[in-house]
């Protein structure tokens, strides 16, 4: 399978920078550079590794739609031969998180503690504020969303009687499977940019969180028995 990569379009700089005024210039020309690719280089999939957007606004998503959606039609696909996973930029860092920042960095440093509980699954759904227009925009395009397990207590409303775990669904974190004719493939994407919203934090400081990787390997989503190819996909080096 060809798989196109791509990351960091930042739809929405050039509002910004007056360097960035040629980008609807280049980036249709990159638009019609992948489809005009030899035979043998089209891509099959398309996997973008966040930053999408420049502030996180609405429009920029809008403007991300409209590029994105004219390389799928060009390509003749769907939806469900794209999947993104979430960078800093497009995190709408207007939004507080709600999360005090002491819980996870002090004078010492950072409190990996702290960082691994919001790193949880269980914490995605209080994060989907911030990137509210990048959901909106992956479900517009018809991305097929990733899937994990969250463990809800028994007295959740939630909880089915037995209180085991339920399936839930994100575009930010979580596996989803893939298949090309014989060839199989397992696509795991973490959000690094969970904290990017946090007042000074530097765009290298981020994470991918401990729980998450134990949860996958208990529940034996990763490991060295798949018969299939792992593809990790997170933002932040």
């Amino acid at each position: 399978m060809n798989i196109l990569f791509l990351s960091d379009l930042h739809f929405g700089r050039e509002s910004f920078s007056n360097e960035c005024k040629k980008r609807d210039i280049i980036l249709e020309s990159l638009n019609q550079t992948i489809v005009d690719l030899p035979q043998a280089m089209q891509p099959h999939y398309i996997v973008v590794t966040g930053d999408i957007a420049w502030t996180g606004a609405d429009a920029e998503y809008q403007s991300a739609y409209i590029w994105f959606s004219k390389l799928l039609s060009k390509l003749g696909f769907d939806g469900d031969r794209i999947t993104f996973c979430a960078g800093n930029h497009d995190v709408n860092r207007k939004i507080a998180v709600g999360i005090p920042f002491s819980k996870i960095k002090n004078a010492d440093g950072f409190i990996l503690d702290g960082v691994d509980e919001i790193f949880r699954y269980e914490s995605i759904d209080a994060f989907n504020v911030q990137i509210h227009a990048y959901n909106d925009f992956c479900c517009r395009l018809g991305v097929i969303p990733y899937e994990y397990s969250s463990t809800i207590d028994l007295d959740s409303p939630y909880a089915d009687k037995m209180g085991m775990s339920k399936q839930w669904f994100s575009y930010t974190a979580g596996h989803k499977d893939v298949t090309f004719g014989p060839e199989k493939y397992r696509i795991i994407a973490f959000n690094s940019s969970m904290i990017s919203s946090y007042e000074g934090m530097s765009d290298d400081e981020n994470f991918i969180g401990l729980p998450q990787l134990q949860q996958m390997k208990g529940e034996n989503i990763v490991g060295s028995a798949q018969d299939r190819y792992t593809i990790a996909l997170f933002h932040h080096a």
